[in-house]
């Protein structure tokens, strides 16, 4: 499996996290610490730019956990994206600490969307041999 099978759009078909993707494929979201400083890394990286280990990472499986810090609207798309508007687009913080950027799923009306509400940020299967990771109603 290669980095072709992440994300909406693909520029790349290598990486030094290529576990990451196998991990969505398996119903996973793994993330890398830092073995000197401790840090975690969601999406994963292989060199931690906290402390400037290189590779001194261990894989580490999180929960998905998250609250909303902000959001917006989205009305058009970038190159790869048109298809998904309009959607919407959040910063969560994780229950394990790191801050992403992710499309909320669209079973999520806009109006559901608030800050500090929490979701859950969840491997999807968007085509054949293509995952993403979206934020998703907690069950």
């Amino acid at each position: 499996m290669s980095w072709k099978h992440f994300g909406f759009v693909s520029y790349t078909t290598d990486t030094k996290v290529l576990r990451f993707i196998r991990g969505l494929k398996e119903g996973k979201l793994l993330a890398t610490k830092c073995k000197k400083c401790g840090t975690l890394w969601f999406p994963p990286r292989l060199d931690c730019s906290k402390c400037m280990s290189v590779d001194n990472m261990e894989w580490v499986e999180i929960s998905g956990r998250c609250r909303v810090v902000t959001y917006t609207l989205c009305q058009f798309g970038p190159k790869g994206f048109e298809h998904l508007v309009p959607y919407n687009l959040g910063i969560v913080e994780l229950k394990e600490g790191p801050r992403v950027l992710a499309i909320f799923d669209k079973e999520i009306k806009p109006e559901e969307v608030k800050i500090g509400k929490e979701f859950k940020l969840a491997p999807i299967k968007i085509s054949e041999n293509k995952y993403v990771f979206m934020i998703k109603r907690l069950k």
